[in-house]
């Protein structure tokens, strides 16, 4: 039995856990046996106070400040809507990416060099989760974000001022997009500014009709007009580009259909030759240059899926 792979994962687990134990004691205010933080529908409602530090441990957190690229993924974090520190998510990376190097390689069958790509591969995992959940959460909020102006539109109609009218699209609105208000306005009655209080809402959610809205608002308390007007018709353009983009989708989806054939059709082709004639793929297996060549095969798999991806992405 292979020791070296389980005491790997063993490792990578406690360490994972001593991360999330530390950083729930570390939320824990004095005196109280509660994070400070509110569970709001799905989505988890972040606290006001911003923790700035980039790991727990000191040692790391110096290392990791050296480098450019940690403002762009403390950016990434904080738009999924996650309490991860920077430090937290480079360890992961460096756990997943090492434990499976070290799985692969413990095995023998797998040359150094496909060994090192699964490390490396297996290491960007983690931070691959957090930008799909971003992505997500950013198409949860593009989704509501219409109704969520009209909602704005009609209250401030009716006579009501814009940050009570942003208290109550917050409470009408769903999740992610009301924790979001509810944060704004939360910033806005502890003493913030508006305008940076507005500012932060577009830092955390990156889209360009939110820019538009932040916008609107702050050229709204310069010059005054009826914002209201300006609300609904940035409601109404929102709504156009949707079913816009949703055309465009639909003429991209054939070419992300090829592409997907295209990657299973070998796999499918190596299962077929298995019930057919087995005995080929076993000489092939069992060939040492058999193995470079599958592995070879793999990988230019792989580089083929990300190109075809690629040549039919939308980009806005």
């Amino acid at each position: 039995m292979h020791l070296v792979p389980i005491f790997f994962i063993t490792v990578f687990g406690l360490i994972c856990a001593a991360i999330l134990i530390a950083n729930r004691i570390r939320r824990q205010p004095a005196g109280t046996g509660a994070p400070p933080t509110t569970q709001i529908g799905e989505w988890y409602a972040p606290t006001l106070l911003r923790n700035e530090s980039l790991s727990t441990i000191s040692v790391w957190a110096t290392i990791l400040a050296r480098f450019a690229q940690v403002v762009q993924v403390r950016e990434h974090i904080m738009q999924a809507g996650l309490q991860w520190s920077v430090g937290r998510l480079t360890a992961m990376m460096l756990l997943a990416g090492t434990a499976s190097a070290a799985v692969f390689w413990r095995l023998g069958w797998t040359p150094w060099t496909i060994t090192l790509l699964i490390g490396f591969v297996a290491g960007l995992g983690p931070y691959m989760a957090v930008i799909r959940r971003r992505r997500l959460r950013i198409e949860q909020v593009e989704r509501v974000f219409p109704d969520c102006l009209e909602s704005l539109a009609r209250s401030m109609r009716a006579g009501n001022a814009l940050v009570p009218s942003l208290d109550l699209a917050a409470r009408e609105t769903a999740q992610p997009l009301g924790g979001e208000l509810r944060r704004l306005v939360d910033e806005r009655n502890l003493g913030l500014d508006l305008g940076e209080a507005l500012n932060n809402l577009a830092d955390r959610v990156p889209l360009a009709e939110v820019r538009t809205f932040v916008a609107a608002i702050q050229l709204h308390s310069r010059t005054g007009g009826r914002l209201n007007e300006v609300l609904a018709q940035l409601a109404t353009s929102m709504r156009e580009n949707s079913v816009l983009r949703g055309e465009i989708h639909s003429i991209a989806a054939h070419g992300k259909a090829t592409g997907k054939l295209l990657t299973i059709l070998p796999l499918v082709l190596v299962a077929l030759m298995l019930f057919l004639e087995p005995s080929g793929l076993i000489l092939l297996w069992n060939d040492p240059l058999g193995h470079q060549l599958i592995w070879a095969a793999m990988v230019c798999l792989i580089l083929a899926w990300v190109v075809i991806r690629r040549m039919v992405e939308v980009r806005w």
